[in-house]
């Protein structure tokens, strides 16, 4: 933006901002339209990057003089994986359910225990525990209802896609304000 003016940088900012606002709606309204699509898109996405992680560890590994055979064999673990995320993408999609509603339900519980033994009284640590027991809950939720967990984690990565554009937009559109002083007294 070399030899841009100030008129020329705000317009040239608003409309990046408008152009990520609508990319992110757009994707937002896939996500929650084409669920399954979705799904199945983020599993694949996933595969592919474990695969080019893989490749990239192997290559790496025989350029390096020491300590190359770690790298070789992760590079071909995470090239494995990725094959098997590929060949069966419904199950890796189970299994990072599971993997989700596993952490939150071990955050859960070691937020809810850490909150009862920080001391003699509760103070503000009852907040700890009450988001330790959402954790928890969710983690239950995801565990005993894995197909509604899928969707409900597609739901809410689409609505929260759409706030963030909507929001980048309206940002798009409020003025720039000149600070003359970044000490607002």
């Amino acid at each position: 933006m070399d030899g841009m003016t100030g008129t020329q940088t705000s317009s040239y900012n608003r409309w990046m901002l408008i152009l990520r606002a609508a990319i992110s709606v757009i994707i937002g309204i896939l996500v929650l339209a084409l669920p399954g699509l979705t799904l199945i898109t983020l599993v694949y996405l996933l595969g592919a990057f474990i695969l080019v992680d893989g490749i990239i560890a192997v290559v790496a590994g025989f350029l390096r003089p020491y300590g190359k055979w770690s790298l070789i064999l992760g590079g071909i673990l995470a090239i494995v994986i990725a094959l098997l995320v590929f060949f069966w993408p419904h199950i890796t999609a189970i299994i990072l359910l599971y993997l989700i509603a596993a952490w939150a339900i071990v955050s859960g519980i070691a937020a809810i225990v850490t909150a009862f033994s920080l001391g003699v009284g509760m103070g503000q640590e009852w907040l700890l525990a009450i988001a330790g027991a959402i954790l928890l809950l969710f983690g239950l939720f995801l565990l005993f209802r894995p197909g509604a967990g899928i969707l409900s984690l597609l739901w809410l990565l689409g609505a929260a896609l759409i706030a963030y554009g909507v929001l980048l937009f309206i940002r798009a559109f409020i003025p720039a304000q000149t600070r003359t002083s970044t000490t607002h007294w």
